[in-house]
């Protein structure tokens, strides 16, 4: 054995006879390896945990992404669902619109066919107005019994009826009974169309949907105004008959339409059809989970109100005029038509023909252009309900009204060349502050402020004060102005403007965004049980 050979089998030696000398001085026990490697390996676990954590982590704005991107096309089906609900529910509004549109140009037509006076002529125009007052008190109870769309389809046959009979009418009487038959028909329109829509309706979305019926009334007024124009291009004695008669077949599409759409999912819960209130409001919802969350905060409403059934016992009825809400909708109600509108609807071509301002043909001419101004404020209000609100809407509104009727009564008031701008300024501006706030907003607060279980009932009796104040200021306009002169008519008109957005000031409160369930938890006591 070589020299080099014998020094490394002596360094190996040392380092055996080391190694059991170290663990003498430090006995390690197999227990304890066993120990040491289940460490290890949880150690590593939990690093392979750590890296799978941040790859989900990585992941999760992709799922997040696709997530949001299934609720936005969920909520993008919701709205255009219910925005085709309230378009057909509105339909009924676009013939009302058309109806009162339609009699500003047949009055000359009418009053020379029927030897009709002064007092024939306000009775025809105020009668659909008395009448509406009395169909929407009907339209209240059949819609608790029946659902929301019952008094639609039956505004739909009376449309369509009264005007078979006005357009073949061989006297004046024959005309009158028509009226009567689309004034129960308006009653009935306008007291369900906004409490439907409203029901259906997403909070986000129910100021411009509620609207739409306003707008469908501006559209209609603006057709109207449109084939009036056409009148002296047509027999002066088969024209006029002509307009009604072709309103008919509308009149039937929107009764078909209506039966094909769902009912009010509130009513619905009421009448405990759980599954086809859920089934409805899953279609107007961005989720399954929204649906039911609403559907659960309905529930809640209709058992803290304590009620099973929509509708209310002759004490709670008499009970509702000492509820401040239920007054302050009255006078919503009213102030819209007290403001004058009416007067402008039908009467604008009479005003600047009697004037000298206009032949009767310019003058119906004005009142398209007017009809115009007022859809298109009609849509910026719409619009402007959401994002704005309800309350600063209608204060400033009926402000800027009473302003616009101010600078028309000075313009016909002082009677001379230089004033005539007045004239056209204050119309125009009347006419763009109604579309855009007073004429919309009117009928949203109604829909949106009284409970579910006198909803119906509520802006039944709110219709019937709108149409009574329409009637008043239909039936009083020609007189008035030959009394007080229609300077002194509109500045009437521009006070109760003033009046009406000081009472917003003082007692309306603001709905925008909330619930219906919220509104009515804030604004009405809780139902005791009788």
């Amino acid at each position: 054995m070589s020299t080099q050979e014998q020094e490394e089998e002596v360094l190996i030696k040392h380092s055996v006879d080391q190694d059991a000398a170290d663990q003498e001085a430090c006995p390690v026990s197999e227990d304890a390896v066993q120990k040491n490697w289940k460490e290890t390996e949880s150690h590593e676990e939990e690093d392979q945990g750590e890296r799978q954590d941040d790859c989900t982590d990585e992941k999760a704005p992709m799922l997040g992404g696709d997530s949001a991107a299934d609720r936005a096309v969920r909520e993008r089906q919701a709205f255009m669902y219910t925005l085709r609900c309230s378009i057909v529910a509105s339909l009924g509004s676009l013939l009302l619109g058309y109806d009162i549109g339609v009699v500003s140009g047949i009055i000359p037509y009418i009053q020379e066919e029927f030897s009709l006076t002064d007092n024939e002529i306000e009775c025809f125009t105020a009668l659909l107005a008395l009448v509406a007052a009395i169909g929407a008190l009907f339209g209240g109870p059949i819609a608790d019994r029946y659902g929301r769309r019952m008094p639609m389809i039956i505004a739909g046959f009376l449309f369509a009826i009264g005007a078979v009979l006005i357009g073949l009418a061989q006297g004046f009487a024959m005309m009158i009974g028509g009226r009567l038959l689309h004034g129960i028909a308006v009653g009935l329109k306008l007291m369900i169309s906004p409490v439907y829509i409203a029901e259906i309706t997403a909070p986000q979305y129910r100021g411009a949907l509620v609207s739409s019926s306003e707008i469908c009334i501006n559209v209609g007024i603006l057709l109207a105004f449109g084939c009036n124009a056409l009148l002296p291009l047509m027999d002066k004695k088969v024209g006029w008959r002509m307009l009604f008669l072709g309103s008919t077949l509308p009149a039937i599409v929107l009764v078909l339409a209506l039966i094909c759409m769902p009912e009010s999912p509130r009513w619905l819960a009421v009448k405990q059809r759980t599954e086809e209130a859920k089934e409805v409001l899953k279609r107007c919802s961005a989720s399954d989970q929204e649906a039911e969350e609403m559907f659960e905060e309905i529930d809640r409403s209709i058992k803290a109100a304590g009620h099973k059934e929509i509708g209310l016992s002759w004490d709670e009825f008499m009970a509702l005029w000492k509820q401040r809400i239920f007054v302050i909708g009255m006078a919503i109600a009213s102030l819209q038509q007290l403001s004058g509108i009416e007067s402008f609807v039908l009467y604008v071509p009479t005003i600047l023909t009697r004037q000298n301002l206009a032949t009767h043909h310019e003058a119906v001419l004005i009142t398209v252009a007017l009809g115009v101004v007022k859809l298109l404020a009609s849509l910026v209000g719409a619009w402007l309900a959401d994002v704005w609100g309800r309350r600063p809407g209608s204060i400033y509104g009926y402000a800027g009204m009473g302003v616009g009727l101010t600078v028309l009564a000075v313009g016909i008031g002082v009677k001379t060349q230089a004033a005539e701008p007045l004239i056209y300024i204050g119309m125009f501006a009347y006419m763009s502050f109604f579309g855009a706030a007073a004429g919309p907003l009117c009928w949203l607060l109604l829909a949106e402020i009284f409970p579910l279980h006198y909803r119906s009932v509520g802006i039944a009796f709110g219709t019937a004060f709108n149409r009574l104040a329409s009637a008043v200021v239909a039936f009083t306009f020609l007189s008035l102005s030959s009394l007080i002169t229609p300077a002194g008519v509109f500045s009437v008109y521009a006070m109760m403007c003033f009046i009406a957005a000081a009472f917003y000031y003082l007692c309306v409160t603001e709905t925008r965004g909330k619930t219906l369930e919220q509104i009515e938890a804030e604004l009405s006591p809780p139902r005791k049980e009788p």
